[in-house]
């Protein structure tokens, strides 16, 4: 049990290196068409230009670490039955049961996101969605599932890490029921189905409210909004890509705008002061 435990408690791999493509593919920025030209990174420029600018052959990294991660949560998966509880109370094995669901569903929809076309109800069964790997069997023949298959598993493996996890009392960097609420209402949202993402966002925020205050930030630091703040409920980061480097980002001017004068997270969000080309 206790190597199932270190399993999960693999920060660098499990909070590390979570897709980007969203941020990249935003449009609150822009980069000049020189900063685009010169830029060599192929898989950012192709999900800036939001496909049409071909991905290099080489394995996408977003795909690599996510099925790393969802390869440890399978290993976890098929081997916890068949190991001896070493110690362990009923509550901490059901803890490392319940971040090995959390880990494999919140993979399985973050990929979803950037490989699967967004999800209707009305073309979900016939849609393709994403290879659904169940089992650490690297020799298991597998094939793309459905995308209603791929949303019924990532509910199935959320739902059961609810009900496994613990409600406080963990590290950041292992996920907890308020973690897991919070995601499974996320994919209720890109489903349409308000009323499920409502309830389960209500559920994490009856275990975990807590907001800070920006009236006490000091915008003379370097990072104005500390890292692990009381507002955090798990701790996970993106990939980096210099694409984002505020060197080349421009802020859009219709974002910038679109704060009131006195509201402060124009200068928290925005640093100071922002890089932007101002449209009338």
């Amino acid at each position: 049990m206790q190597q199932l435990r270190s399993l999960m408690d693999n920060a660098v791999s499990l909070n590390s290196y979570y897709p980007f493509v969203g941020a990249i593919a935003s449009d609150d920025y822009y980069i000049t068409e020189k900063a685009y030209t010169t830029y060599t990174s192929a898989e950012s420029k192709s999900a800036y230009a939001w496909g049409l600018v071909q991905e290099s052959a080489v394995p996408n990294a977003i795909w690599v670490q996510s099925y790393k991660r969802i390869l440890a949560a399978n290993t976890v998966l098929d081997h916890f039955d068949n190991v001896d509880a070493g110690g362990f109370t009923l509550s901490e094995r059901n803890a490392i049961k319940g971040e090995a669901l959390f880990y494999r569903g919140f993979n399985f929809f973050q990929l979803s996101q950037v490989y699967a076309m967004p999800y209707h109800q009305d073309d979900a069964a016939a849609a393709l969605g994403i290879p659904l790997k169940l089992s650490s069997d690297i020799n298991e023949p597998i094939s793309r599932a459905t995308l209603a298959a791929t949303f019924d598993q990532i509910i199935a493996d959320l739902q059961m890490a609810i009900s496994l996890l613990p409600a406080s009392g963990t590290p950041l960097v292992r996920p907890n029921k308020i973690a897991a609420y919070a995601a499974l209402s996320n994919v209720y949202l890109v489903m349409g189905r308000f009323t499920d993402a409502l309830q389960n966002a209500n559920a994490a925020l009856a275990l975990k409210s807590n907001l800070m205050d920006y009236n006490d930030f000091s915008l003379t630091t370097n990072n104005v909004i500390p890292l692990y703040n009381e507002e955090i409920i798990w701790q996970a980061e993106l990939s980096l890509s210099s694409i984002l480097n505020t060197s080349r980002l421009i802020i859009d001017s219709n974002l910038y705008r679109s704060y009131l004068p006195d509201d402060l997270r124009k200068p928290i969000f925005l640093n100071h002061p922002p890089r932007l080309v101002l449209i009338h």
